[in-house]
């Protein structure tokens, strides 16, 4: 136990200057390259492992097998997914977020008690037979003019969008539509405080 927590000190330690929650894009994870290959394999680990079910909502950790090739993968250039999150690999980041096989048929009501994905409830103007759901290829398609922040098309398809009767109202992290108060709700406050709750 004692053995367990020091890792779990170390792997939250190092995530304050290797893990970053993309302010431009609330629920994407951003991990600097560089600094994460000089860390120690088992940090890179417990990091990679506590990233993907901070995306995911999981709550297993997922098998070490495809936790080490995945890990692989990503320090060697190439992304990948695993347990409903998905790596993108740029030149200085690695960009974790939310499949988008995983979420494509998920669908709530706009203000409903339930939350979409299990982590995500909107309130929208006039709630009434408004869903909320992944934006897809389609809603994608439907945003003429992407903000500059906007995350590429692979990880914007996962998104949180409001839809009215099929046809795109809002994308609130893509700044289109009217305001919508969308809400992320996650088990702790930030990744670090879930790290030390692993």
């Amino acid at each position: 136990a004692r053995a367990r927590d020091a890792l779990s000190a170390r792997a939250a330690s190092v995530a304050q200057s290797v893990v970053a929650e993309d302010s431009a894009v609330t629920g994407h994870l951003l991990l600097d390259r560089d600094a994460l290959a000089r860390v120690e394999r088992d940090t890179q680990l417990r990091l990679l492992a506590a990233a993907l079910q901070w995306i995911s909502g999981a709550t297993y950790r997922p098998r070490a097998q495809a936790l080490e090739a995945l890990l692989d993968r990503a320090l060697a250039g190439g992304g990948g997914t695993l347990q409903g999150a998905q790596l993108a690999v740029g030149a200085d980041h690695i960009r974790i977020f939310r499949e988008y096989q995983a979420v494509r048929d998920a669908e709530v009501g706009a203000g409903a008690a339930h939350l979409w994905d299990g982590q995500w409830r909107v309130a929208a103007p006039d709630d009434r037979g408004r869903v909320l759901r992944a934006l897809g290829p389609e809603g994608w398609a439907r945003i003429p003019a992407k903000p500059r922040h906007a995350p590429p098309f692979e990880a914007a398809q996962s998104l949180p969008a409001v839809f009215d009767q099929g046809e795109l109202l809002a994308c609130p992290a893509l700044q289109f539509g009217p305001p919508c108060d969308l809400r992320l709700h996650r088990p702790a406050a930030s990744f670090v405080a879930f790290l030390q709750l692993r």
